[in-house]
């Protein structure tokens, strides 16, 4: 469904990926700007998290980033999804074609889907805060609608269901289709993709991993540990995260220059997390006289 997000440029079509538990009904969103792999791994990743464990199997639909052909029992399942689910440790269980019935729990979420309050008026600043308004909503509704099997509301019935879900793993994983080794330069930047991203000021003159992963660019020190984590294909060339700079120097590299007062006013924490002016320029002159 087109959904206005600001940092996707307006209004943009993203998909919503629904994933059930058959038992309790509870379920979770998972919005995304792709059905490619590694947006459809991704997505399940965030499924998992939000559900909290994974079930014994999942039956999906017959789509290309989980089946490669066939369907149903007949199916044979995608070489990337079959290994993924093999890590996390679920079977896949591919639904019939034009079965509606096999998987009618996800068919009677999808419809809640669109009774999400997403009006044709409304806008979000960042895919987050779409996804930040959706799990409140998931929320709000487990605890108003009931699970047939139990009587009980569905986020009561889930929390029951919790016992029998296997553990979620110490960490996922999480699918990429580029990597490339980056050295950080004096301005503190690494180039990935046409696009200059900000790294710790510590590793200056360091060679850094950098991934594209699912919507997501994702740079690591060289013994694996992940430092930072940007979005994916902005329109913003150049992402500095303001946020991030508590780095007080060492040895071999002094600390940044941190900003004035009057910096911290009109500069960006997030670059890339921009939007139309809203001050007047009398504003300005204003703040720039009462600095100096």
């Amino acid at each position: 469904m087109p959904v206005h997000v600001d940092e996707l440029g307006g209004r943009k079509k993203l998909y919503a990926f629904v994933m059930v538990l058959s038992f309790s009904r509870m379920w979770t969103v998972v919005w995304s700007r792709s059905q490619d792999m590694l947006s459809w791994i991704r997505c399940h990743n965030r499924a998992f998290e939000r559900l909290g464990g994974i079930p014994l199997s999942a039956r999906i639909d017959n789509l290309k980033t989980g089946v490669s052909s066939g369907a149903g029992p007949w199916a044979v399942i995608n070489e990337g999804y079959a290994d993924y689910a093999s890590q996390v440790g679920f079977i896949v269980d591919p639904a019939r074609a034009r079965t509606g019935s096999d998987k009618g729990k996800v068919e009677r979420r999808g419809r809640d889907v669109k009774r999400m309050p997403i009006l044709d008026g409304d806008r979000f600043a960042t895919l987050a805060e779409l996804q930040r308004m959706t799990d409140e909503r998931v929320e709000s509704l487990s605890g108003e609608l009931l699970c047939p099997v139990t009587g009980l509301s569905i986020r009561e019935s889930w929390e029951r269901e919790l016992e029998h879900l296997t553990s979620l793993p110490f960490s996922f994983p999480e699918p990429f289709d580029v990597q490339v080794s980056r050295t950080v330069g004096r301005d503190c930047m690494v180039c990935f993709e046409g696009r200059q991203y900000e790294a710790p000021a510590r590793y200056c003159g360091r060679a850094l991993s950098v991934r594209g992963c699912a919507g997501e660019v994702r740079i690591f020190s060289g013994s694996g540990e992940l430092l930072r984590i940007y979005p994916r294909g902005t329109d913003c060339r150049i992402l500095v995260d303001r946020t991030r700079n508590d780095f007080d120097g060492d040895d071999r590299v002094i600390a940044p220059t941190p900003l004035g007062r009057l910096g911290r006013e009109i500069v960006l924490e997030r670059s890339w997390e921009w939007d139309a002016p809203r001050r007047s320029i009398d504003s300005y002159h204003d703040l720039v006289s009462r600095v100096t």
